[in-house]
């Protein structure tokens, strides 16, 4: 199961990119097949219409068009979007220009055969390759438009007949109509996906928002309650211990030293109300050593074995540092509650790529992550991790343990680090 911010089911960067190389692919092989139709045809005309060894010069661009095809689709599956849809556009205007060159009348088919890799590859190019993909497309268009100008009435096959010719633009144009109508439907369909998936953001980010209003007043009560019921009523206790002690002082009485001894108690006891509500804002030795320390006591009062390894001594963003550290602390608390017996490992690096990357495993009887998606915990987590742009993975099964894992891309570390508690 994976919780991404605002509960998102999917690395949706990921899902658009293998979109694309699909699409990529699907469109490389029906132009593959294109030319081998385009092979067969000029074949047919030179043996049926007309015999004439000039047209032996379009073979080799065709061979060349088909390799140069292939070698994209290689270069596809390796992973490389941005070269396949180079080559691919390459090839077609290279096609197109020595086309048109040797059959001006071939214009009006060469003309969609250099727009098609333009609509293949505006959907999933951006910035400056995308710019130079335009003006590349544009000096295409320009080069076959001069050529079918300049050498009209020349080149090969100009003594067939008008009707053959205009069966073979005919044709042409159907056959670049299927590739080009399977471009648009996709196109079609990828800005339906990206406004769906941008309404179905807006509505989470929405109950998110609700949640964390929710949450804050919830927080304020608990506040005031702890208030209530814990410092305040040391504090009374003091202030009435106090009046007593000075109006006995006024009558001349003694002051017992049994009386000051309460007072000072009640102090104390005050104290350790406040520091254990300001451990639950925000730890003070989160802000005074980092995740280090921070993590290292909330392990050592765990009731399992737990091991750390925090592989970074950098200092992070405050918002960062507490969404790491609560998400650990609400890890450990579920582990003690559903499986006490079961040891822990908590470690947090910082990857160059990932970013921070806080990671915390059990070997615990596990559980099956669909049926807890909803429990508040997670949902808290998630919220929490997402607020600062991370992002949350939950992953267990029944008998295998549950391991939370939570990245943080943007996390930057800042100058001033801190020594790695022992």
């Amino acid at each position: 199961m994976v919780l991404a911010p605002y509960g998102r089911s999917m690395d949706v960067g990921e899902a658009a990119t293998r979109a694309a190389r699909n699409s990529v692919r699907v469109f490389i092989v029906l132009d593959r097949r294109s030319v081998l139709v385009a092979i067969a045809a000029v074949i047919a005309i030179q043996v049926v219409v007309v015999q004439d060894s000039a047209v032996y010069r379009i073979y080799p661009f065709l061979v060349v068009h088909a390799l140069l095809l292939t070698l994209a689709a290689r270069v596809l599956d390796r992973g490389s979007l941005s070269v396949a849809l180079a080559l691919v556009a390459a090839s077609n205007w290279a096609v197109a220009v020595a086309v048109v060159w040797m059959m001006p009348w071939m214009l009006g088919v060469m003309v969609l055969t250099v727009v098609m890799p333009l609509v293949l590859a505006t959907p999933y190019v951006r910035d400056r390759e995308l710019g130079a993909f335009l003006a590349l497309g544009s000096l295409a268009l320009a080069a076959i438009g001069a050529i079918g100008v300049a050498h009209a009435g020349r080149g090969i096959f100009t003594d067939i007949d008008g009707g053959v010719k205009l069966a073979v633009v005919v044709a042409g144009l159907v056959g670049h109509s299927i590739p080009l109508g399977l471009l648009v439907r996709q196109s079609n369909q990828s800005f339906r996906r990206a406004a769906e998936d941008a309404v179905r953001l807006q509505r989470q980010m929405e109950e998110s928002r609700r949640r964390i209003v929710g949450a804050a007043d919830a927080e304020r009560g608990r506040i005031e309650r702890d208030l209530h019921d814990g410092a305040q009523q040391h504090l009374v206790a003091v202030g009435l211990t106090l009046r007593r002690l000075a109006t006995h002082r006024r009558k001349g009485a003694r002051i017992d030293a049994g009386d000051l001894d309460a007072v000072v108690g009640e102090v104390d006891a005050a104290m350790a109300e406040l520091r254990d509500l300001a451990h639950g804002l925000y730890p003070p030795l989160l802000e005074m050593r980092g995740l280090p320390a921070a993590v290292t006591a909330v392990a050592r009062r765990h009731t399992g074995e737990v091991r750390v390894d925090v592989e970074t001594t950098a200092r992070f963003d405050r918002q960062v540092e507490s969404a790491v550290y609560f998400c650990c602390t609400e890890s450990l608390q579920n582990i003690t509650k559903h499986a006490p017996d079961a040891s822990a490992h908590v470690v947090i690096r910082h990857e160059q790529r990932t970013g921070l990357v806080l990671t915390v495993a059990d070997d615990g009887p596990g559980f099956a992550p669909e049926k807890a998606a909803d429990g508040r915990g997670l949902v808290n987590m998630a919220d929490r991790v997402g607020s600062v742009g991370g992002t949350l993975e939950v992953a267990s099964a029944d008998g295998v343990g549950t391991t939370v894992r939570a990245v943080f891309p943007a996390a930057a570390p800042r100058e001033r680090t801190v020594e790695v508690a022992s």
